[in-house]
């Protein structure tokens, strides 16, 4: 018998409780969505008091983005025919403040299992947000920060074995002059220069080696990069293979400059220009043209040369990690990692590659870049 009288006094308690109840916000509407009670927790989340919010309709409670889409009609839909709505979304205070709420709109019904309106229970999780959106682009920023190192780890190995290369060729000359000195001294300062050169080169990726930091790597996304400046780290990097193979280069810069990462604008030409050289067409003089502009929001960076060209079902398969086509024409040297690091530098700028190409005849990279804000 007691327990059933504390059991109606906690019924009819029940109510008060819910009214002075902080920390969730608690109402109840008709079925057209008008607003018939408003609890403490209502008037400390929305800001909004009893007085101001009763008799409104449920639509006032929405900012003005989210009732375009009607969405205060869909929920209040899905809950009449479900019996539950529950979701998280943008809510607004009546200062006009944004928070992040999670919500449960419930279907009410009387003893006859007839609808009589809804009850909706609200709390703020903007700070679980925040969090949540602080952990996305720390991931983010991490994901990026390995991207850089391990593409600044293969694009410096490229960089290191081409000056080393051409040391080991140089040095071999070196020691036919010294063994056969009636070699005209103008052939051993102009072979000391290109040593000095290309120890100057060797240096220099060193050095940024050595300071290789996420700090760097920001600000260097910062800076104007010259093309012509790359092009020629690039045809100095790649001098060896471009003497051997005999290439014509050409240059047609619209566009001069671009505001991107140094590192990664020498990746895409390197590996697109040594692409050429690898893929010439035999007993054909190779010409790469390069040839810059600016298309809509895109600086296009275009690499054309009449090499062994590629066949349609082979497109897919250029940017692929560790595969390198078959070139019938002579052995293609090279681990197949080159241009799936180019098409990685792309897709993280939100840019884009076409190839247009016909196998005999050459092939065309176009690469579309956007130049990136300097703050």
């Amino acid at each position: 018998m007691t327990s059933t009288v504390n059991n109606k006094f906690l019924e009819s308690y029940f109510p008060k409780v819910i009214s002075e109840i902080k920390g969730f916000a608690v109402f109840m509407m008709d079925t057209n969505g008008i607003i018939c009670t408003w609890n403490k927790g209502c008037e400390d989340l929305k800001g909004f008091s009893s007085e101001d919010a009763i008799g409104k309709n449920y639509i006032s409670l929405f900012p003005g983005f989210l009732d375009i889409k009607e969405m205060p009609l869909k929920q209040l839909h899905e809950a009449a025919e479900k019996g539950r709505y529950e979701t998280e979304d943008w809510r607004i205070k009546k200062s006009g403040e944004l928070f992040w709420a999670y919500i449960v709109l419930t279907k009410v019904t009387d003893n006859n299992g007839n609808h009589i309106g809804f009850c909706k229970i609200m709390q703020d999780y903007s700070t679980k947000k925040k969090y949540e959106m602080e952990l996305k682009q720390k991931n983010e920023m991490l994901i990026a920060t390995n991207f850089d190192l391990d593409n600044f780890v293969y694009t410096a190995s490229h960089d290191l074995k081409a000056p080393l290369n051409n040391l080991q060729g140089l040095i071999s000359n070196l020691e036919d002059i010294l063994i056969h000195p009636q070699t005209e001294s103008e052939s051993l300062d102009t072979l000391i220069i290109f040593i000095k050169d290309s120890i100057k080169r060797f240096k220099s990726v060193i050095t940024e080696m050595a300071t290789i930091g996420v700090t760097q790597a920001e600000e260097e996304q910062k800076k104007s990069q010259s093309f012509n400046e790359v092009i020629e780290e690039v045809i100095k990097s790649l001098a060896d293979e471009i003497l051997q193979a005999q290439v014509q280069i050409e240059e047609e810069l619209w566009e001069p400059l671009i505001n991107f990462s140094r590192k990664n604008l020498r990746c895409i030409i390197y590996n697109l220009v040594s692409n050429a050289i690898k893929y010439r067409f035999p007993n054909r003089k190779l010409e790469i043209k390069i040839t810059t502009k600016k298309e809509k929001k895109y600086i296009v960076i275009s690499v054309s040369d009449n090499g062994v060209g590629i066949k349609e079902e082979d497109k897919k398969k250029v940017f692929s990690l560790y595969q390198r086509l078959d070139n019938a024409a002579n052995y293609v040297e090279g681990t197949g990692v080159g241009m799936a690091i180019v098409a990685r530098i792309v897709a993280r700028n939100a840019g884009k590659i076409q190839i247009d190409s016909e196998p005999g005849i050459g092939t065309t990279f176009n690469i579309y870049l956007k130049s990136l804000k300097i703050n």
